[in-house]
């Protein structure tokens, strides 16, 4: 419960940044855009990667509990 919690925590503040850049692109801000995706947006995303990288470590079960099935 405690890693859905996180997770959500972060997809929330995702959804917040995504929204930012939104505006910005909306009311024609592009350079403050460019600029807003390469630093917070990527921080949030890099961050939001890493939580579920760790996540996974030394884990060999599937998003749904099971094995690694490959390609089929």
């Amino acid at each position: 419960m405690k890693y859905y919690n996180q997770v959500m925590g972060s997809l929330e503040r995702m959804d917040v940044g995504l929204n930012k850049l939104y505006q910005l692109v909306k009311n024609n801000k592009q350079t403050e855009a460019l600029h807003y995706m390469n630093n917070d947006l990527k921080e949030l995303y890099e961050d939001h990667q890493s939580m579920i990288k760790v996540a996974n470590t030394g884990n060999s079960l599937g998003a749904r509990g099971t094995s690694q099935t490959g390609t089929f």
